[in-house]
């Protein structure tokens, strides 16, 4: 392991030769500018540059003390992470032209790109184009002329103060629209080893990222897990809820998904995957006012509305209560008396994991709100 410690300085070299020499001969000279003196200042810098030698070469061993491409090395045949290279955001420019001749337009012509508050953004044609006779509208693939890291860009010629060619072509082009991915900066040596060591540890077994991804490599859409204290007394059993994109759970990815498991469970803890199915609820909201609306129905259907929200923006699809859907209810009316839910019974935790488990979905249709006066 290369020391941390800071390499001995000149000063130090120096007067460590000048006591093993006194050491062996009580009557050297020790003087500044003696022989003696001489010899030890260019044994200090010959030493000196030894010992930062070595410190170098034995740091470059360790992940710790690697940089640049002796730190891609390792990185990689350690952890089989690549570093983020610094990359050109890409697009298209779409341009027109009044003549009709066939021409090319080069590689690496300009286009400037001028918004309101913003530096100018200058991208370029990223290889040669060749336009057809009689072709007058082109989608010109290009690429941002500095590297690194950088905005997206989609604009159209009316959203900005300038968005033209800045280099001569031979007919004369206007550009109309310009779409543009971002860049990339190189990823730092920090943050490069950084990432390496999540990834690493979110790939060890038991960890809830590498059961999510042996579910989703399994063939599973919908992955959701649950520990075994969720229901508030600890079963023991971890739940890992999977699915397809429809909200199904067709027999074979179950199996598939039980398998997967197998591997990336830790012994002793124990880990079932449960099928899902999707269902829509029905409710009726009854909200009593302490006084008229002007417009009743608007607010009937902004209350039905922040209803609808809640089901869709809800951290746990699998749960909902009557007691969230008066709060959402709540957000779009003023002067309530009374509110009442009913319909469809909430989920019960008890028997939350019963399979199939159910991801409850809301439809505009299938919500009604409606508003009356108090007597």
């Amino acid at each position: 392991m290369p020391s941390h410690r800071p390499l001995p300085t000149l000063s130090e070299f120096d007067s460590a030769f000048h006591a093993a020499v006194h050491a062996r001969r009580e009557d050297s000279d020790g003087h500044t500018g003696a022989l003696y003196d001489y010899l030890g200042g260019v044994g200090a810098l010959v030493f000196r540059g030894i010992s930062a030698r070595e410190r170098d070469h034995a740091r470059k061993i360790y992940l710790s003390g690697a940089k640049g491409a002796d730190l891609d090395q390792r990185v990689l045949s350690r952890r089989g992470v690549t570093r983020n290279a610094d990359q050109r955001g890409t697009g298209i420019a779409y341009m027109t032209r009044v003549g009709t001749a066939g021409t090319t337009i080069w590689r690496w012509t300009r286009i400037l790109v001028s918004l309101e508050g913003q530096d100018p953004i200058i991208v370029r044609a990223s290889s040669d184009y060749t336009v057809l006779p009689g072709v007058t509208s082109i989608p010109l693939p290009v690429e941002q002329e500095i590297s690194g890291l950088s905005a997206d860009i989609s604009v159209v010629a009316v959203q900005c103060k300038r968005l033209e060619l800045l280099d001569l072509l031979e007919e004369s082009w206007t550009v109309t629209k310009l779409v543009c991915t971002a860049g990339q900066a190189y990823e730092k040596d920090e943050d490069y080893l950084a990432r390496a060591d999540d990834t690493v540890l979110e790939a060890r077994v038991g960890y809830e990222s590498a059961i999510e991804k042996a579910c989703k490599d399994a063939g599973a859409s919908r992955v959701a897990l649950f520990r075994s204290d969720y229901t508030g007394d600890d079963t023991g059993i971890n739940n890992v809820i999977v699915g397809d994109a429809g909200g199904e759970t067709p027999d074979a990815l179950l199996l598939a998904c039980r398998l997967a498991l197998s591997g990336v469970s830790m012994v002793g803890a124990n880990v079932q995957a449960l099928p899902m199915t999707r269902q829509q609820v029905e409710l009726a909201v009854s909200a009593e006012l302490w006084q008229p609306m002007a417009n009743q129905r608007s607010a009937e259907i902004e209350a039905a509305n922040a209803i609808l929200d809640y089901f869709k923006n809800r951290e746990n699809p699998f749960v909902w209560k009557y007691s969230a859907i008066e709060a959402a209810a709540l957000r779009g009316l003023s002067d309530v008396h009374t509110i009442s839910v009913s319909g469809t019974a909430e989920p019960v935790l008890a028997t939350l994991f019963t399979p199939p488990v159910v991801e409850w979905e809301a439809c505009a249709w299938k919500v009604i709100v409606t508003i009356t006066v108090a007597a």
